[in-house]
């Protein structure tokens, strides 16, 4: 008795120009079976577009209905979106979203434009399951802000200045990050606060395990939640790569009483490769294009399996010849 959980940014899975249909019939197949391979029974997607070229992945022959549960988040302006779909029942389902992310105030410390609102563009998916003999679980999934530099370039002075802006933009990217990190966070304390709750936090939040952003999603003891992947050798863990570097920016972490119950967990990166480069908006606005759709994904899923200890004790059954007492 047990379940598994998975997350997978499936990479620009929107839809396709009337030149690249042909390109995203395979992309569709490639990424039916690279799911069906993760025998799933929760998984979080990033980067989906609308519901119809989801439902294409879902109907595939490969996957053939098995997710009946599908909760879709908020979209932002390019049209992508979170998504958890689930081959079990949901006893609840949520979208977080806000206008403005709370931060900290950083008097002297922050450049004027920090005091503009940091905005959540993709909501923050969560589900309720049950797996039996586990209880509640809560899963939730969001996508974090990109690495990318934030340049502010509302005024001629800073367009001239940002190239010798760059740390500054650096600063806010991290930032940003991390008041979508607090924002999750503060969900996920207020979860652990219930007894007998299980917690899954999972999806492309776009930095590493020691990023600021990271440490402030994992929190703190004794509510800390645990990073599965850590149960892998250090070489394998990595679900994308960048300028030549293997890095691992989508994560799976666990609450301790999660953890506990965790028998196996994998990142099935064999077919990470590098990617072409992804222009920025002003490289778009100079007349550079977005690179050809791909058929594949430029991130690598992570799973993880767990196990009831005592499924009878756990599903509220007393074994013949003990008490509940005893």
């Amino acid at each position: 008795m047990g379940f598994r959980v998975a997350t997978f940014n499936l990479k620009d899975f929107v839809a396709p120009s009337a030149k690249e249909r042909e390109r995203f019939t395979e992309k569709v197949r490639w990424t039916a079976e690279l799911v069906a391979s993760l025998s799933a029974d929760v998984v979080a997607f990033q980067e989906v577009g609308d519901r119809e070229w989801l439902d294409l992945l879902l109907n595939h022959e490969r996957i053939d209905g098995r997710y009946a549960h599908v909760v879709m988040g908020s979209a932002d302006a390019r049209g992508i979106r979170s998504v958890i779909v689930s081959s079990l029942p949901t006893f609840d389902s949520r979208v977080h979203t806000a206008d403005a992310l709370p931060i900290p105030t950083l008097g002297q410390l922050a450049a004027p434009e920090f005091a503009a609102p940091i905005p959540l563009r993709r909501g923050v998916v969560e589900v309720e399951v049950r797996p039996e003999g586990f209880g509640s679980v809560r899963v939730i999934t969001g996508h974090f802000k990109s690495r990318r530099p934030v340049l502010f370039e509302s005024t001629r002075k800073e367009r001239k200045r940002a190239a010798g802006r760059l740390g500054d933009a650096h600063l806010r990217s991290v930032f940003w990050r991390a008041a979508e990190a607090s924002f999750v966070r503060e969900r996920v304390d207020k979860i652990l606060d219930e007894q007998g709750v299980h917690v899954v936090v999972l999806g492309d939040f776009n930095d590493t395990r020691d990023s600021v952003p990271l440490r402030l999603l994992r929190g703190k003891e004794p509510t800390a939640l645990v990073d599965v992947t850590e149960r892998l050798a250090a070489g394998r863990r990595y679900t994308s790569m960048h300028d030549g570097r293997r890095e691992q920016i989508d994560h799976l972490l666990v609450s301790a009483s999660l953890d506990g119950l965790c028998t196996n967990a994998g990142i099935e990166n064999h077919h990470v490769r590098q990617h072409p480069h992804v222009p920025n908006d002003a490289e778009i606005a100079r007349g550079a294009s977005r690179p050809r759709l791909e058929h594949d994904s430029d991130h690598a899923p992570i799973w993880a399996e767990f196990a009831c200890a005592d499924p009878l004790l756990r599903s509220g059954v007393v074994p013949q010849g003990k008490s509940s007492d005893s």
